[in-house]
């Protein structure tokens, strides 16, 4: 059952928007709604869920908290494109 979670962006459009935080949908990416990773560019950040067929994290940086921001690479599974389980959600 998909389940649906309303998240603020750093994106100018859509600034907000609801991502599936659902098991089922999240793992295709790699990870889990609530998994702390870390993140290519070496910082932690909490997958907020699927959106727009990206995955949406918020990364624990000043600049961004309270925002989530997308992987706009090719490749759509986190793991296989370089990012690190630190802690499973559940």
């Amino acid at each position: 059952m998909k389940k649906f979670l309303k998240i603020k962006t750093t994106e100018r459009t859509p600034n907000e928007i609801y991502v599936d935080i659902s098991d089922e949908t999240c793992k295709k990416y790699g990870f889990l709604h609530g998994d702390v990773m870390l993140c290519t560019d070496k910082l932690e950040a909490t997958v907020k869920g699927v959106a727009l067929g990206k995955m949406w994290y918020e990364k624990d940086h000043n600049a961004v908290r309270g925002k989530s921001c997308c992987w706009g690479g090719e490749e759509t599974n986190l793991l296989k494109a370089g990012f690190t389980l630190i802690r499973r959600a559940h």
